[in-house]
């Protein structure tokens, strides 16, 4: 936990459950249509209450705006 938002952080490279679970978030959601099809990969991503973030440049203001803090 971290200034009481409590969280997660998973690394793909080293944990393959993690890489397929992102793999299928990205299956998922059309928010990575554009990412994909740029041959970008679309990291960092959050997901906060269900809903993924992607490119995200100022992190803690989009945390902050997702849980209202």
């Amino acid at each position: 936990m971290e200034n009481d938002v409590d969280f997660t952080y998973f690394d793909i490279d080293k944990d393959e459950n993690a890489l397929k679970e992102f793999n299928e978030l990205k299956e998922q959601h059309s928010l990575y249509d554009a990412v994909k099809a740029a041959g970008k990969v679309g990291i960092p991503t959050f997901v906060i209450d269900g809903k993924p973030y992607i490119n995200v440049l100022n992190q803690k203001e989009v945390i902050k705006k997702a849980l209202k803090i």
